[in-house]
């Protein structure tokens, strides 16, 4: 009841995709991968395979375009996360105490590090920048650029401004999450957290945390507090509308996957069709 509650408090909003401004804040995005599988019969379910690759891969192709840089959250098999070529960071609290706490070690390695020391993509990830006329016709003659001076950072020195999380277990998430989770910077400012909601229901894992925001995270996780809504209400999270319900199909269990392990079309959002 009292999460029920925190959720009709939360403003709703329906925005549109925007492309983001060059020299907006980065925004990271972060894998929640530390939970038990207990629906999954204990199964580590970032690394279950689904059509030939494990559901964090999966995950990982559909969250990295949209961010800056990627961080896991895994509490086990953290050599095998690492193996996907992303920082893996556990959970703060023991014991395997929620997403909350998933969603605390993400944003306190993003509130750590400072600009210069945000992971960059690695080149064999990262998306490549299509390739001008000029580039083609000149391949050796173009200028180097030039050094951005303290009052024109480039892209490696801007300010963090947040963390953008996703399970492990949801491969047809948004293509564009982190668009709409961040459309209202440019009225609102970096500072205030965002929320994915379909039909007035909110799908909680899917958010833009603000760094603003850790020190109150971290106060709620020592006071007890593991809903994620009620933080969310208590920190005056906008709930984002999307589209589409199975955008943000989570499998939890072995009959959720079984059903996906067959001949999967796409509708024009991303989502599965099974057939």
């Amino acid at each position: 009841p009292r999460a029920r509650v925190a959720i009709a408090h939360l403003q709703h909003r329906t925005v549109s995709a925007r492309t983001p401004e060059q020299r907006r804040p980065r925004v990271l995005g972060g894998i929640l991968a530390g939970g038990m599988g207990r629906r999954m019969d204990g199964l580590d379910k970032g690394l279950v395979p689904l059509n030939g690759k494990p559901l964090a891969q999966h995950v990982i192709e559909r969250l990295e375009p949209q961010v800056d840089a990627l961080l896991i959250n895994a509490n086990r098999s953290q050599a095998r996360y690492l193996t996907f070529g992303y920082p893996v960071v556990a959970d703060n609290l023991k014991g395997f105490q929620g997403p909350l706490a998933g969603m605390e070690a993400l944003l306190r390695t993003a509130s750590s590090a400072t600009p210069e020391q945000v992971p960059e993509q690695t080149p064999e990830h990262a998306p490549q920048p299509a390739r001008t006329a000029r580039d083609n016709s000149h391949p050796d003659t173009s200028p180097e650029p030039t050094p951005a001076s303290d009052n024109d950072r480039d892209h490696t020195l801007r300010e963090v401004a947040g963390i953008v999380t996703a399970p492990c277990d949801a491969p047809y998430l948004p293509e564009d999450l982190v668009a709409r989770l961040t459309a209202h910077f440019s009225e609102e400012g970096i500072d205030r957290g965002a929320v994915a909601s379909v039909g007035g229901r909110l799908q909680p894992v899917f958010a833009y945390l603000p760094v603003s925001a850790l020190a109150s995270l971290q106060a709620a996780l020592a006071a007890g507090e593991r809903k994620i809504d009620r933080w969310f209400a208590q920190e005056n999270f906008l709930a984002i509308n999307f589209p589409d319900t199975a955008q943000f199909s989570n499998l939890n269990t072995p009959a959720d996957l079984a059903a996906q392990t067959q001949v999967i079309t796409h509708t024009r959002f991303g989502a599965p069709v099974v057939g």
